[in-house]
């Protein structure tokens, strides 16, 4: 049997069969709800394609809505292999396919540009990262909602091992922002995700002067409180309720 294909997400697999179980399950799993937004077409047959599955919001709130795909096609053959992947940040989609062989640059979205020089930066770390980052949770922007997170154990990391990507689109600039904060813990890292008390801490790893700034705003709300002041409870000490839940 030949695979159907979604209309608005043509991976070139008509007249062609599935080698495997799993390239035919997922070229049948295909549907109109996929929205392409960008394709690397790399010669011999093989594409790496991004794209948006506005479907996934029937799924769960906040499910992962990116679907990054590794496509090799056997022509000689009338033949393909199906790979994918679901992100809830860019970034991370982008990474699957790098590590898949597609350049970075050929996966830059043109109708949305990163904001400023820190993004490119953190986007950089996540592309070139490897399995640096064990992925524990994440949080797909959806509706009127401009923000999307992902929650990784960093392997590397000396100190504050839990770290939360949190990107956030900024529709009016067409551009978007994408932040790294360094928690001790996951329950740390969901009592931000879920009250936001304060800035996303910043990574020790992160020398920028907006980061140093949160830095210095975070120490000072951590210190003793004199009696009768009130001092603020820093974030990364705070510890998640029982029965929390994914929803921002």
């Amino acid at each position: 049997m030949t695979a159907e294909f979604a209309p608005g997400l043509d991976l070139g697999l008509a007249d062609l069969h599935p080698v495997d179980h799993t390239s035919a399950e997922l070229a049948e799993a295909l549907h109109d709800e996929f929205e392409l937004l960008v394709r690397h077409d790399s010669g011999a047959g093989r594409s790496h394609v991004l794209a948006f599955d506005a479907g996934a919001v029937w799924v769960m709130p906040g499910a992962e809505n990116l679907a990054a795909f590794d496509v090799v096609r056997h022509l000689e053959q009338g033949t393909f292999r199906l790979r994918q992947s679901k992100h809830a940040n860019v970034a991370f989609a982008q990474k699957w396919l790098v590590d898949r062989g597609c350049p970075p640059e050929a996966l830059r979205l043109d109708r949305l540009l990163p904001a400023d020089e820190r993004t490119r930066r953190v986007e950089e770390r996540i592309h070139g990262s490897g399995d640096r980052y064990e992925v524990r949770d994440s949080f797909a922007m959806e509706g009127d909602d401009n923000r999307a997170w992902t929650m990784v154990v960093d392997r590397e990391a000396a100190a504050l091992p839990v770290r939360l990507f949190v990107e956030e689109l900024l529709p009016d600039r067409k551009t978007y922002t994408l932040r790294e904060g360094a928690f001790p813990d996951e329950d740390a890292a969901w009592e931000w995700c879920l009250r936001e008390p304060g800035p996303l801490p910043p990574a020790p790893e992160d020398r920028s002067p907006e980061a140093e700034r949160i830095r210095a705003s975070l120490a000072r709300s951590s210190a003793p409180a004199t009696p009768g002041t009130g001092g603020a409870v820093p974030v990364a000490g705070v510890v998640a309720q029982p029965g929390r839940g994914r929803s921002l």
